[in-house]
């Protein structure tokens, strides 16, 4: 499996609004965010804005044989490049928005999601379209489900 690092920054280059960042997340921070997940209890995972496909490659890596990842991005160059990158069964890879989850896990006979992790820069967006994504992720996740955002912040200078 290879990610899609090129691809990242190209997208951040033309459109930085669209995209968390110009660098694929590091293995630290991978390993980081992905650490207090118990993936023996994660069913179905979902995520927003893979990007590069450094989280998603991880999540593959510790699910379960039996789960699925659905990982839903607006970006046709990141779709593609996902798509071509995995052979793995488990993934499943739409483009659209992630204000739609419910209907992308409906659409593959998913159900609800156990987990769901968030690689989009909400800073960037319309605060009615930052609540209409989370009112979303809300529905779509199951009652002891986990959401987890990854946050990119600029250096402090110090």
């Amino acid at each position: 499996m290879k990610d899609t690092g090129l691809v990242a920054a190209t997208k951040f280059l033309r459109h930085p609004s669209m995209v968390g960042s110009a660098f694929p997340a590091s293995a630290r921070m991978v390993r980081h965010m992905l650490a207090p997940v118990d993936w023996s209890k994660v069913r179905i995972a979902v995520e927003y804005g893979p990007g590069s496909g450094r989280f998603t490659f991880a999540m593959l890596e510790r699910m379960r044989p039996d789960a699925r990842l659905l990982a839903i991005d607006t970006g046709e160059e990141f779709v593609g490049k996902l798509r071509s990158a995995s052979a793995d069964r488990r993934l499943i890879v739409v483009k659209g928005s992630a204000g739609d989850v419910a209907r992308h896990l409906a659409e593959h006979n998913l159900g609800e999601a156990d987990l769901i992790l968030s690689g989009l820069p909400f800073s960037t967006f319309k605060p009615s379209e930052a609540e209409a994504i989370m009112a979303a992720t809300a529905s779509a996740l199951a009652p002891s489900g986990m959401f987890a955002a990854i946050r990119c912040a600029l250096p402090s200078g110090r």
